[in-house]
């Protein structure tokens, strides 16, 4: 009969040692000199902890129209740059709109937009008209990117507010289910998931005449943009500002946000940092208007319209409007994490309260200890040494599944709390194995 090698013992102990500190944690509170790798019970999944359970459907039409009227900054420079005068330049959907002024540069025209957008079908339409459209095969990758993109921007907000194990997944081609666990307040989330967060430099048309847009008659290349609503002598009205179409900077070169005291009003603000190219367009944007106002909106709302005093070179911006302390915290979550790149809808909201989750955590505890007392009990009348030898190995087993889950910090749901009745089976089955060869 052969020794046992002791390296093998040896093995199994600090296996069995390793574990038995990991699992330590669900039982009671580990000591303060305990590993930090090891000091944390295992995370408990949305059916146990209770939590927000959220399906949004992402308006992926929308994404797409808003790729086509950013090409539409490429169309006006390229015709600038080829020195052909338009008189429209719009975008409608899947479409871009192209008016030409002079008959004699329609063909100049066509050729330069086909060069310009290759992934665009042109078709020439009447008194100088260039229909571009967008191809079916890139408008269908723009709506899949704009279903990856929501899941990732949605991650770091939920991330952001230092919940464990959120499940953030697609479920068909243009929904996310969003799962948080231990997290009870489904407004702040639905407000925190669901802002498109939308952030857009405009300059105020100066010259143009407010009272002349608002009747209807608004200067080419403008655009009305309302404020957010103000109660003045008891009536609520919105403050019209009349801005350039287009946009200077937006929220994409935001390399970070935070929550700030603007000095003046004494009041939450949110100080915003460009990355380097923001920065420099913004250098460049408050050197050549100094004197005159730029609006910063957000989610179509005029947020402030302040005046540029004098060149702003350190690439940075604040945003003021009233906020509370957590309205500043959740918009500079948004801000930080990206925008979203298109709208999302709530289509099914699900709050599970955590007095189901602890029932379920109770009752699964009960069934797990009273089965498997049973089950070892059994094992050791019926099959004596090899229930014995079958026991002590699906102890074991026990202990190292729930050490290991607790170190990677997997979450336990019902589905693997019920999966214990396999170990016990199995155990059995090991006996059966021994007692009949």
């Amino acid at each position: 009969m052969h020794a046992y090698p002791r390296w093998k013992l040896w093995l199994i102990l600090i296996v069995l040692t390793v574990t038995a500190m990991g699992a330590l944690p669900n039982i009671t509170s580990a000591p303060s000199w305990w590993p930090a790798a090891m000091s944390k019970p295992m995370n408990l999944g949305l059916d146990l902890k209770g939590g927000v359970h959220l399906v949004l459907d992402v308006d992926v039409d929308k994404a797409v129209a808003r790729s086509v009227e950013e090409e539409i900054s490429a169309a006006r420079h390229a015709l600038r740059q080829a020195r052909i005068r338009y008189r429209k330049l719009d975008s409608s959907g899947q479409q871009m709109i192209v008016v030409i002024k002079e008959a004699s540069e329609l063909a100049a025209a066509g050729k330069l937009l086909v060069e310009t957008f290759p992934n665009y079908t042109l078709e020439q339409q009447e008194e100088g008209r260039f229909l571009l459209t967008l191809s079916d095969a890139d408008a269908d990758e723009i709506r899949k990117f704009a279903v990856d993109q929501t899941i990732e921007v949605i991650r770091n907000r939920v991330d952001a507010l230092g919940t464990t194990e959120p499940v953030i997944v697609k479920q068909g081609t243009r929904r996310v289910l969003v799962q948080i666990p231990g997290y009870g307040d489904t407004a702040r989330a639905k407000s925190l998931i669901g802002r498109t967060a939308q952030l857009e430099f405009k300059l105020v048309d100066e010259k143009g005449d407010l009272d002349k847009a608002l009747s209807g008659s608004i200067p080419p290349g403008d655009v009305i943009v309302y404020g957010k609503p103000q109660t003045v002598n008891g009536k609520t009205f919105k403050q019209p500002y009349l801005l350039k179409k287009r946009t200077e900077l937006s929220g994409s070169e935001v390399s970070d946000a935070r929550v700030s005291i603007d000095s003046r009003f004494n009041e939450y603000a949110v100080t915003l940092k460009f990355n380097n190219k923001g920065a420099r367009k913004f250098d460049k944007l408050t050197a050549a208007h100094v004197g005159e106002r730029f609006a910063i909106i957000l989610e179509g709302v005029v947020k402030s319209a302040p005046v540029i005093r004098e060149r702003i070179s350190g690439g940075s911006a604040q945003i003021t409007g009233s906020f509370s302390p957590s309205e500043a915290h959740d918009l500079a979550i948004v801000l930080r994490a990206g925008a979203l790149p298109a709208p999302v809808k709530v289509v099914e909201e699900r709050s599970i309260g955590p007095s189901l989750g602890q029932d379920s955590v109770e009752q699964g505890l009960n069934s797990i200890i009273i089965g498997g007392i049973l089950v070892l009990i059994f094992m050791a009348v019926y099959y004596r040494a090899f229930g014995m030898v079958a026991n002590l190995a699906l102890v074991f087993n026990m202990l190292l599944i729930l050490g290991a889950m607790s170190m990677i910090g997997a979450t336990l749901t019902l589905p693997g709390m019920a999966g214990a009745d396999h170990w016990h089976g199995g155990g059995r089955q090991c006996a059966d194995l021994r007692a009949h060869p």
